[in-house]
């Protein structure tokens, strides 16, 4: 049902709101961006630390938190450093597809760890020892 308004010397009339609606639809292909070239790459780490990939700096990356990035399908290489840890692995994405990685980075130990789990006199070893047959003077 149509209704009709005379506005000025102007005939207006007015639509149902689903048939404006429907009228104002456009083709999928003008109006949303291809997804063809595109993959999902979620990335996981028990450990923060800087995130790359092909080289270029992606930010951070926190510990325990996957971090879900569109890419171009191909292959990348991503490199995640972490306290001294570096893990990297070239991934090979697929359109339309996921990879996840989960990687398990384990701390590298520094002069100051080791010194932190030596004993309480702050010796790291004991080199007070004699070797047989030596005698010392």
């Amino acid at each position: 049902m149509h209704k009709y308004f005379i506005f000025a010397g102007l005939l207006l009339f007015s639509m149902p709101a689903v048939a404006q609606e429907s009228t104002a639809i456009s083709p999928a292909s003008q109006s949303l961006p291809s997804t063809s070239s595109l993959a999902v790459l979620i990335i996981n780490t028990n450990a923060s630390g800087g995130l790359f990939i092909d080289g270029e700096s992606f930010g951070t990356i926190q510990a325990n938190t996957p971090k879900k990035l569109s890419m171009e399908v191909g292959e990348h290489f991503v490199q995640v450093k972490s306290a001294g840890q570096v893990k990297n692995e070239t991934v090979n994405l697929e359109a339309g597809k996921k990879k996840i990685l989960d990687w398990n980075l384990t701390p590298v130990a520094t002069n100051a760890t080791a010194l932190s789990t030596s004993n309480s006199s702050g010796e790291v070893a004991n080199l007070n020892f004699t070797l047989p047959g030596v005698t010392t003077q």
